[in-house]
């Protein structure tokens, strides 16, 4: 059972860690960050023996008091910046760097080597790509290869939802599938031009 001292020092100790985590929350040191963070557990476990408390008391007032802690769980919300921000990282080398333009540059030269070519020989690409077990069939590699025809720009045109998408001309993708015996053999035509283009200049795909 909760003695009226007890729930008093409680809320001291409620007090106290928030005005320490409303501190914290204005560094931007690893250490602070660490710290922010024992600091909110340490109010969630008092805030769920505080709840407990009102509880005990009444069905009545946990409903009428069950909010006093709306203030703390949107301030935690609101500190998802801060818990998520990156306050430093280390090189390449090691080192733990902080400075807002040497971080930025640590992830840079990651992905950059990451997603760069070492240039490997057409020996050593033959090596690996001979170790990839076949997923793809001769029947099944045959049948992506084929040209595209008209029941395949039908069939992509149908699975659209009529209401989305809508294109240069404003016209809705729905347009085009209610008035397909009008418009089809066109749009069908255009279409797969533009897809015979792309097959040829590759390049052209990113325009």
């Amino acid at each position: 059972m909760w003695g009226r001292d007890k729930f008093k020092r409680l809320g001291k100790d409620i007090n106290g860690l928030k005005k320490a985590l409303d501190m914290l929350s204005f560094s931007h040191s690893r250490k602070d960050w660490e710290e922010a963070n024992k600091v909110q557990k340490q109010l969630v476990s008092l805030f769920h023996k505080e709840e407990q408390y009102w509880k005990q008391r009444s069905r009545v007032s946990w409903l009428r008091d069950g909010d006093k802690n709306t203030n703390f769980f949107h301030r935690k919300a609101s500190n998802r910046r801060f818990k998520n921000e990156i306050l430093g990282i280390c090189d390449e080398n090691g080192c733990w760097q902080t400075e807002v333009g040497l971080v930025k540059s640590v992830f840079k030269d990651y992905f950059d080597a990451i997603f760069s070519s070492s240039n490997p020989s057409l020996e050593l690409i033959k090596k690996v790509t001979d170790s990839i077990p076949c997923r793809v069939s001769e029947e099944e590699n045959r049948y992506l290869l084929r040209p595209f025809v008209v029941d395949d720009v039908k069939a992509a045109l149908f699975d659209m939802n009529p209401t989305k998408a809508s294109g240069f001309d404003g016209l809705l993708a729905l347009f085009f599938q209610k008035y397909w015996a009008v418009v089809g053999d066109e749009v069908a035509a255009v279409v797969l031009t533009a897809l015979m283009v792309m097959a040829r200049s590759p390049s052209s795909t990113k325009r």
